[in-house]
């Protein structure tokens, strides 16, 4: 789906500036809202501290802040279910009542999550100025009528709720959304890489650690896990491979362990055979094994997990698949941990910045969004002309205020200058408020001598997207490269 702010590019000849600075909201917990309210039909989900209210037969979810027109309406439509060219006629006309249109893009007819939709987009002018409207046409097999899913913004507030407004498009369906989005990969989520013939996707990362699992499986109570770590402090991968069956041994009296070692590939897999922790409710018995490899960069640990209900199923699942397994770990080529975004190009880049691998990158002319699938973290990389450099800072800094409750910014941004390659980073940090949630701020300003363009980079994490990603939002800063 296309960003938002593209679309309304698309039906106006006014260009929104793509370059200046964008906020990109992390999205906190959501709450399902359903319609109608007595026996819901069509259900979506928004940001739980976002207000709902009935009138007349219509429902309307709005942010809980003031001065803000964003507004989203259900309402039924005269027109039968049988009659698609009614409802759109129909839906034009609800919102000329309040708009003069200027522009109206019929959408197409799709089915998202088991219910038929169409997605129009217009533009319209009232005293309150320019407006940007969506309007959802939805069958649903239940309803005699079509009913009437609106969204309507001013093209600044679009850029603010973007990603949430994306949700509430994906989320629309006959049931109420059952798990969190990090719980379960989306369908649009790309896997991180297959196994076993089983698709993996990123769910945790922690201290060089990071954790794959099947779609619909959650980190607390997986099945089948996949995880990669990069080892620091063992250049001898037979020794790392008797210190780790030592230590599940000794952690864990009753499991059985044994080193495969195959001295051609310079390969070594630890076989383990585990009892879950006494009084685990309910118990299981996990099987694991780990490969680890000497690289370039160190020693590389790659884990196979599966758990089973007990000794019994397990002994017989790896009696069938042990020698499969260990011949796909052993020829398994890991994926690469980090992506790669280049400015100007991929050829001859001023800027480089590793992102993690397993996180969404957005690309736009003069930047990058990334975030990670638990949508607990987030950057934001921006070029913007170095000849504005003098008042940015200060600019970005209001700009970023203005999107939450509270902020405080530490006294004194940090600065380093690298003299040979003339760059001069600034490292600024706040904490802050919207509603209950904190949100820890980093943003750093990277400057090249003579240049002309400096890069902004911005993380933005809650306290509990700190503690899962925080080695990993290190990495990445530490990761940049200026030419």
């Amino acid at each position: 789906m296309k960003s938002l702010v593209d679309l309304y590019k698309m039906n106006t000849s006014r260009l929104l500036c793509l370059t200046t600075f964008i906020f990109s909201s992390l999205l906190a917990a959501e709450q399902p809202i359903g319609f109608p309210k007595e026996k819901p039909l069509v259900y979506i989900a928004v940001p739980d501290d976002w207000l709902s209210a009935e009138e007349k037969g219509s429902l309307f979810v709005v942010p809980p802040v003031e001065n803000d027109p964003t507004a989203v309406e259900f309402s039924h439509l005269k027109a039968t279910k049988d009659n698609p060219a009614a409802a759109l006629a129909e839906a034009k006309a609800w919102a000329q009542e309040d708009f003069k249109l200027t522009s109206f893009e019929e959408g197409d007819w799709r089915n998202i999550n088991g219910l038929d939709v169409n997605l129009s987009r217009c533009i319209g002018e009232s005293k309150e100025g320019e407006s940007l409207l969506f309007l959802i046409l939805i069958r649903h097999p239940k309803a005699e009528t079509h009913l009437l899913l609106s969204l309507i913004s001013s093209p600044e507030k679009i850029e603010l709720h973007e990603k949430i407004i994306h949700r509430i498009f994906a989320s629309v369906g006959d049931e109420p959304p059952a798990l969190p989005a990090h719980v379960i990969a989306s369908e649009n989520e790309k896997a991180a890489f297959t196994f076993n013939e089983v698709s993996f996707f990123l769910r945790f990362t922690h201290q060089g650690m990071h954790e794959y699992l099947p779609a619909g499986e959650i980190v607390e109570d997986w099945k089948t896990l996949f995880s990669i770590q990069k080892v620091e402090g063992f250049d001898d991968p037979l020794a790392l491979a008797n210190k780790i069956i030592e230590n599940t041994q000794a952690t864990n009296p009753k499991s059985k362990a044994k080193v495969i070692t195959d001295e051609d590939t310079g390969i070594y897999i630890t076989d383990h055979l585990l009892p879950s922790p006494e009084g685990t409710t309910p118990p299981f018995v996990e099987w694991a094994l780990m490969r680890i490899q000497k690289n370039a960069n160190g020693l590389l640990c790659l884990q196979y997990s599966r758990r089973y209900s007990d000794y019994a199923t397990a002994e017989a699942a790896i009696d069938n698949e042990q020698k499969k397994i260990l011949s796909l770990l052993t020829e398994f080529s890991p994926p690469s941990l980090t992506q790669t975004y280049c400015y100007p190009n991929d050829k001859d880049p001023v800027f480089t910045i590793n992102f993690p691998a397993g996180w969404s990158l957005q690309t736009i002319e003069h930047g990058a969004f990334s975030e990670s699938p638990d949508r607990i973290a987030a950057f934001d990389a921006l070029l913007n002309d170095q000849a504005d450099f003098a008042t940015a800072t200060e600019d970005y800094k209001a700009k970023l205020s203005r999107n939450y409750d509270s902020i405080e910014w530490a006294p004194a941004p940090s600065q380093r200058t690298n003299e040979a390659l003339g760059v001069t980073s600034t490292h600024h940090q706040a904490i802050a408020m919207k509603g209950a949630l904190e949100i820890s701020i980093s943003f750093v300003t990277y400057v090249r001598k003579d240049g002309d363009k400096f890069l902004i980079l911005t993380s933005q994490r809650t306290q509990e997207g700190l503690e899962i990603h925080g080695d990993t939002i290190d990495q990445t800063f530490r990761s940049i490269r200026v030419k």
